[in-house]
């Protein structure tokens, strides 16, 4: 099984040229883009993230002037979408208070042990998730993608391991989301640092021991870089509904429309389902229609759990 997920508010706006582009032109364009990276990769099952625009995000919160700069409103080009691919029965998710990039590190978390994960994005924030078991693929100029492995992440930005572009962020900032650095510090400098030294925190600690001279200015505005990690960094406790849930109806085939469960309720379903299909499996030769009973009893559950 590979799961891709797609961050679509990503690929809306890049199919709209930055809202360049209607969005009755660039949805179907922005379709297409997902439709060719699924069968290029390979992928089995999907599911596209958006963001959630006009609610306020704890970024926001934390820092008011976090992408304060951004002039386009992609709530049209979001909503279109949205309204759109809903009519297909994709899965699609958002979670108010979050951005996409959150939800799609909490749905690789739980989906990671579960199967292959892609991520289609365009996004460098989440070369942060990049790992053996998760591939962020980025979509190329012309069409197709081009997958972004654990290496090729760290040679870009000169880092030790994917996890520390956060790191790497919180020295240089990031203009694109007006995200604060450390004044002087670019990104030759960053890298430099961070093999010197190794995270943020430890950079910071050489500085106030006056180690160097750009160690000494990052530990001089700690918590400017500090706030900046934070930013940079991708929540995966984005609160994602019955995720779990999701997750195991979509390798089960089943259709999941149900009434918000604790972690425990979802584990707990799980766990008798797959022990009621378990035992089917080890019978010697299970016949068809056992397991699709089974399967049967399990929707019929999913039933009960409907409002």
């Amino acid at each position: 099984m590979k799961l891709l997920i797609v961050d679509g508010s990503n690929i809306v706006m890049r199919a709209s040229f930055g809202g360049k582009i209607d969005p009755g032109q660039s949805t179907p364009v922005a379709m297409g883009m997902i439709d060719r990276a699924y069968r290029d990769l390979e992928a089995t099952h999907l599911v596209v993230v958006f963001d959630c625009p006009g609610v306020e995000t704890w970024r926001k919160k934390l820092y008011p002037e976090y992408k304060a700069h951004r002039e386009t409103d992609t709530k049209k080009w979001i909503d279109a979408a949205v309204a759109d691919w809903s009519r297909s029965k994709m899965w699609i998710e958002s979670v108010e208070g979050f951005e996409a990039d959150d939800v799609i590190a909490a749905i690789s978390e739980s989906a990671k042990n579960m199967c292959e994960v892609l991520v289609l994005s365009s996004d460098s924030d989440l070369f942060q998730i990049s790992s053996a078991e998760v591939c962020v693929c980025r979509p190329v100029n012309g069409g197709g993608v081009s997958a972004m492995t654990e290496d090729m992440i760290c040679q870009r930005y000169g880092i030790g391991y994917p996890e520390l572009i956060v790191d790497f962020k919180a020295l240089t900032g990031e203009d694109g989301d007006n995200v604060p650095g450390v004044e002087g510090i670019g990104a030759v400098k960053a890298a430099q640092l961070l093999k010197t030294y190794g995270t943020l925190e430890d950079v910071i600690k050489a500085g106030q021991a006056k180690s160097c001279k750009g160690s000494t200015k990052v530990a001089e505005v700690a918590d400017t870089a500090r706030l900046a990690h934070r930013l940079v960094s991708l929540d995966k406790s984005a609160p994602v509904v019955n995720l779990l849930m999701k997750l195991f109806c979509l390798t089960e085939g089943l259709v999941l429309i149900a009434r918000p469960m604790s972690d425990d309720e979802q584990r707990e379903y799980i766990y008798h389902y797959a022990e009621r299909l378990g035992n089917l499996c080890g019978q010697s030769k299970p016949t068809q229609h056992q397991i699709s009973m089974a399967i049967r009893d399990a929707e019929d559950a999913v039933d009960r759990m409907r409002l």
